[in-house]
């Protein structure tokens, strides 16, 4: 079981990123994003990709102090 984070291009739509993810890895499952992973996801010799929209928390003073830092930087 693996987690990754993808960050796309601005304006790609989700599909976009499933159909890429799925000429990666063509043999793969391809989950709901409201599908819970149950055990036998787990135990299964399978190949399971979930594909879920994530946004970034970012705590900006803490990372730069009280630097100026350009926007385009930040995003």
């Amino acid at each position: 079981n693996q987690v990754f984070v993808y960050r796309s291009e601005p304006g790609q739509r989700l599909s976009d990123v499933r159909e890429k993810l799925q000429t990666i890895f063509p043999h793969s499952i391809l989950l709901d994003p409201t599908t819970n992973i149950e055990e036998h996801h787990r135990r299964s010799t399978s190949q399971y990709v979930q594909v879920q929209v994530v946004q970034p928390i970012s705590d900006e003073k803490a990372r730069f102090g009280n630097r100026n830092i350009p926007e385009a930087i930040l995003q």
